[in-house]
């Protein structure tokens, strides 16, 4: 994009079951200010052997980050990212109609953008712009997610951060910004299955923010799962002395996997 060169990371399947493997496309998190895409092969690495091992090819990736990019920006290139996958189709031996996305945090923020945002509303005048209607996410299952960017009339925008514009651009409207990278202004009846997870004691991103989405999801009919780790934090981890976070990280990695599963192909 311009004069930065973005990565992505591919892992193929550890064994071949399909024609051609669907993708899981992990989307590293860090407020949108880091994004370390080896990192989040590591987070999610339970999850991705498991698929793997399924058949599933694995792809990962770095964007642009805040203040240099906007949100809007970022999501862009998230989605050339999936662009970029399908015009490789061929080579890598994928089917790029057939992904589902996860991410952490800022990364689930982004997961739920590129399965539930019209892609043609976002573009980078990229080279991989041409392809933009070329690759089909089937489901997402973020984990700890951003859902909604803006104070509703309900009160909601509950984050332990301000999003303002660093994040959204000096030069944008605030409040269509706001909306324009708020995944649940996007759910509609037609929206893909998603799983939410997150930690019933995340000081980071509240658990409203995934509560929110289920409840938009159940009003206008769209299918949405949710699984709270009672007593955990943002990565899941233990936030109350005494306790266990219930289902623990490893839990929640093997519920992800087996959602995923739900949107295999038949074997080949």
């Amino acid at each position: 994009v311009g004069e930065q060169q973005l990565s992505l990371i591919f892992l193929p399947p550890l064994e071949q079951k399909f024609e051609r493997a669907p993708v899981y496309f992990i989307i590293p998190g860090g407020g949108w200010h880091r994004a370390e895409h080896r990192a989040m092969c590591e987070f999610s690495g339970r999850s991705a052997e498991a698929l793997r091992r399924r058949g599933w090819a694995v792809a990962s990736v770095t964007y642009r980050l805040i203040p240099e990019a906007t949100l809007s920006q970022i999501v862009s290139d998230c989605m050339d990212a999936a662009r970029y996958l399908s015009q490789q189709a061929d080579v890598l031996g994928i089917d790029a109609r057939r992904i589902v996305s996860s991410g952490h945090s800022a990364g689930g923020h982004l997961a739920l953008m590129l399965a539930l945002a019209p892609h043609g509303a976002f573009t980078a005048q990229s080279p991989y712009d041409a392809v933009a209607n070329d690759f089909t996410v089937v489901a997402s299952a973020p984990m700890s997610p951003l859902t909604v960017l803006y104070p509703d009339c309900a009160g909601y925008a509950p984050t332990a951060f301000a999003i303002g514009e660093r994040q959204l651009g000096q030069q944008e409207n605030m409040a269509a910004a706001m909306h324009r990278a708020s995944p649940i202004d996007y759910v509609t009846p037609c929206s893909v299955p998603l799983l939410l997870c997150c930690g019933t004691h995340d000081d980071l991103v509240y658990a409203e923010h995934s509560t929110h989405l289920y409840e938009r999801c159940r009003t206008v009919g769209a299918p949405c799962e949710i699984l709270y780790s009672h007593f955990g934090g943002h990565c899941f981890e233990p936030m109350v002395e005494g306790k266990r976070s219930d289902p623990d990280f490893a839990s929640i990695q093997d519920a992800i996997a087996a959602f995923v599963t739900k949107f295999e192909p038949q074997e080949a």
